[in-house]
């Protein structure tokens, strides 16, 4: 066999091997590390009926143990109110399209608000979140708390 053909066979098989041996290293999918830790409602787009905006679910590292609240330092504030019948009609319109929000009040010279928020642990989860909300038509802006 020429020695020219023995250099490239041999040149071609530790290529090979190094690709057998690296490339399964690189796509474990160990790097990859998801910031959702619950179902997100995806709306489907172009099927709507009535008032109603169906919605797909899609659950993203659901083995995870840590629940999402534990420790939230980003919100999502879906509405700030006077009165508090306003911010209980709110969350139930937002806890309607598959989120958690809470009701929080505060007071600002001697007014009383009620917020209605949903809890994020990150602010790229918060900017998802926030996203998803206006695609359903809700006003809201991210606040880190």
């Amino acid at each position: 066999m020429d020695r020219h053909l023995k250099e490239r066979l041999t040149g071609a098989a530790v290529l090979i091997l190094l690709g057998v041996w690296l490339i399964p290293i690189f796509l474990d999918g160990k790097g990859l590390d998801s910031s959702f830790t619950r179902p997100i409602p995806i709306p489907i787009p172009f099927q709507q009926k009535d008032d109603e905006m169906p919605l797909k679910i899609i659950t993203l590292d659901s083995d995870r143990s840590s629940p999402l609240s534990q420790n939230p330092n980003w919100l999502v504030e879906v509405g700030s109110y006077e009165d508090q019948y306003s911010a209980e009609n709110q969350k139930e319109k937002v806890a309607s399209r598959g989120f958690n929000p809470v009701i929080m009040n505060y007071e600002d010279e001697g007014t009383y608000f009620y917020r209605v928020m949903v809890a994020s642990v990150s602010e790229e989860e918060a900017d998802s979140i926030l996203a998803q909300l206006i695609l359903l038509g809700f006003e809201a802006q991210v606040v880190e708390r």
